[in-house]
């Protein structure tokens, strides 16, 4: 004996909706985890890139300081370092407020701390502010790039060539 079937129970309805809002809040918890992954690596890229490009633009720069000439060096301090170049150009490295910046143009954004360390003939750290700035044979410059709770810091010692004896 054959029923002709024409709809659905009420029962069978609500059993339906029940299962789609379960699978819908699974698959959204999911997605929810995905989109965090993606904002974590999506930063640690952005800021690895801009601090590692700045920590090499730094580098390149400090290297071709002029030479151990007091004017050469105009401040030499932890959080500035101010010199001319082997082109005559005064360069001066600083942050300002979260902004490590070049000749007052930003560098990097999302800096928490830039430090300079510079180092004698001996590799004995001098004190900062540096009062006979020829006394500086390598600088060591560090720097900390963060947003949020993740952060990244990078460090180079730098052997300027006109510094070598």
């Amino acid at each position: 004996m054959k029923k002709d079937h024409k709809g659905h129970t009420l029962i069978e309805l609500v059993a339906v909706i029940a299962v789609a809002g379960i699978l819908s809040a699974g698959v959204a918890g999911t997605v929810l985890a995905v989109v965090d992954l993606w904002s974590f690596v999506s930063f640690r890229n952005d800021e690895a890139v801009m601090g590692k490009m700045a920590i090499d633009w730094m580098t390149r720069e400090i290297r071709t300081l002029r030479g151990n000439d007091a004017a050469d060096i105009q401040v030499a301090d932890t959080d500035e370092f101010d010199f001319f170049d082997g082109d005559d150009v005064n360069i001066v490295f600083e942050l300002s407020g979260s902004e490590l910046q070049r000749n007052s143009d930003p560098l990097c954004r999302n800096v928490t701390n830039l430090l300079f360390t510079y180092f004698d003939e001996n590799n004995a750290a001098l004190a900062t502010p540096v009062g006979d700035v020829t006394d500086i044979w390598r600088v060591g410059v560090s720097i900390t790039v963060a947003s949020g709770n993740e952060s990244i810091t990078y460090n180079s010692i730098i052997f300027p060539r006109n510094l070598r004896p």
